[in-house]
């Protein structure tokens, strides 16, 4: 995995989580495959963060942090959606249907906490102005 590039600690923290989580649950549901698709997954999560790590400055170095926050959420369950559809079979349905379950709980989670860290630094880069 390659280094992300988070807000503040905290946020660090719930991301490195999330990721970890997401991880496990893929390793999970995958062992019983073929080789290489756990691989395969750790890939798309390669690019998420890339894409996210590219997205959080633009060439001016202005931060856009209310959509870049919730870019790895979003993107990362998008994809656990659309590789779990590629992965599934007759055999496997209850399996899928509970890993996206729990993926959409991790994320949904993901997102109020982020929300949380988004208002703070809002609410400190107001006060910075301010003084």
């Amino acid at each position: 995995m390659i280094k992300v590039k988070y807000l503040n600690e905290t946020h660090k923290k719930l991301i490195n989580k999330y990721l970890k989580d997401i991880q496990e649950l893929m390793f999970y549901i995958t062992e019983d495959m073929d080789r290489g698709r756990f691989h395969k997954f750790n890939n798309i999560l390669i690019n998420v963060t890339k894409y996210s790590n590219d997205f959080k400055e633009d060439d001016t170095g202005e931060i856009f942090v209310n959509e870049w926050i919730y870019m790895i959420p979003n993107l990362t369950y998008y994809s656990v959606l659309g590789f779990l559809a590629g992965i599934s079979t007759k055999h496997n349905t209850a399996e899928i249907a509970d890993t996206s379950e729990m993926v959409l709980k991790l994320t949904t989670d993901l997102i109020g906490k982020s929300t949380d860290i988004l208002e703070e630094f809002e609410n400190k880069i107001e006060i910075e102005e301010k003084c």
